[in-house]
């Protein structure tokens, strides 16, 4: 069968092929001679099983110079690579023209090669229900075929097809079909309305809650009792208090110095009492060690007696300093408080 087949394939082309041969003088005087010549190149390709190539070529042709017997060699080469719903509709539309005589001498074999083509294709009628829904959508393999509800049957390829119909507001319905080849394939569709979702209600506006300041406190006053008056320090008290400060800082600094200098006068005279040379020296200079003990213990002495003197000095008057303020607000210091007398009201007492 498949040989078969094929051997009607390559005699129709062969017979296609003279057929162009002898026509290209009246396809010269048309003005196609450049489609004309695409033609025959695009036969030549499909007896080389190019298929693809050749309805490139004679795709060109009809662009060039529209005619049947262009179409009907892109059928040819569309029946050749499968396409069978473009091969039905360009073999169709070329033996339509009754009036041509290329078509007239090979109506037999394209008709035959027709037939062949509607063993693939079927026809799908769908009807939807409601049948008034606007705006209504086929769509066969995920490609839409038109709007429905449809005038005629769409031919679509034979076999397992997955039909889609669209509406709008309208749940999508899909269904897989299978279409009998060169039959009618009858589907109805229902549309079922698509809930929308009631809006959303709006958030409650943020309600911002500030936390509550605390209440100030206030000091409790027995007035069973006089209550000292705050004592306010003047600027006279904070420099009084500063000045004594550095006076006996100061002053126990030179007292420490005063014990140093005392230390080294005692070390220096242990050491001349230990020294025969010096404790018995003849009179005269005295010898270098001894002469050197001799002045240390001077300076010594003389630096104590003034470290202890001024050092002493300096911290008792800067005791002085920093007494004098806290007397001074002891002295001043009034004393207040609150009495009830009897009958209303209160009053106020105080001792200075």
């Amino acid at each position: 069968m498949t040989a078969r087949r094929c051997m009607a394939g390559v005699s129709l082309l062969w017979v296609l092929l003279q057929g162009v041969a002898t026509a290209a003088p009246a396809e010269s005087r048309s003005g196609c001679v450049e489609a004309f010549t695409k033609i025959q190149r695009g036969v030549r390709l499909r007896l080389g099983h190019q298929d693809e190539a050749a309805l490139s070529e004679f795709q060109q042709a009809q662009e060039l110079c529209p005619g049947p017997r262009a179409l009907a060699q892109m059928a040819l080469a569309e029946q050749a690579l499968g396409r069978w719903l473009q091969a039905e509709q360009h073999l169709g539309e070329a033996l339509a023209q009754t009036d041509n005589r290329w078509i007239r001498q090979r109506r037999a074999q394209l008709e035959a090669a027709l037939g062949t083509i509607r063993q693939h294709v079927g026809s799908l009628q769908v009807e939807m229900e409601p049948a008034d829904r606007v705006g209504a959508e086929l769509q066969v393999n995920g490609a839409t075929v038109g709007a429905l509800p449809l005038g005629e049957p769409v031919r679509v390829v034979a076999g397992t097809i997955t039909v889609t119909v669209r509406a709008p507001g309208c749940v999508p319905v899909t269904r897989q079909v299978v279409v009998p080849p060169g039959g009618l394939a009858r589907e109805t569709v229902s549309l079922v309305l698509q809930e929308v979702p009631p809006p959303k209600p709006a958030p409650p506006p943020a309600v911002v809650t500030l936390p509550a300041s605390p209440a100030p406190s206030v000091p409790q006053v027995d007035v069973s009792k006089p209550q000292p008056a705050p004592v306010v320090r003047s600027r006279r008290a904070m420099l009084l208090q500063r000045l004594g400060i550095a006076a006996v800082s100061v002053g126990a600094v030179v007292l420490g110095g005063g014990v140093a200098a005392h230390a080294v006068r005692e070390q220096n005279a242990r050491a001349w009492n230990r020294d025969d040379a010096c404790v018995y020296a003849p009179a005269g200079p005295l010898p270098a060690q001894c002469q050197a003990r001799l002045n240390a213990v001077t300076v010594g002495q003389r630096l104590a007696i003034v470290g202890y003197a001024v050092g002493g000095a300096l911290a008792g008057a800067g005791v002085v300093l920093l007494a004098l303020p806290a007397s001074r607000g002891r002295e001043k210091k009034a004393q207040t408080w609150l009495t009830v007398q009897p009958g209303p009201g209160v009053g106020w007492a105080g001792q200075f």
